[in-house]
């Protein structure tokens, strides 16, 4: 059985991967601090 809050966190996590892709394309020069905390928010 796959469950409506499975569909959603898989959805969600989609979401981060291809927000965090576009983050890093658009500011390949971020300071670490910043990436530091996209990574422990995910």
């Amino acid at each position: 059985l796959v469950l409506p809050t499975g569909r959603i966190t898989v959805c969600i996590f989609v979401v981060i991967v291809i927000f965090r892709g576009i983050i890093f394309h658009t500011f390949p020069t971020t300071p670490n601090s910043f990436i530091n905390r996209l990574k422990m928010k995910t």
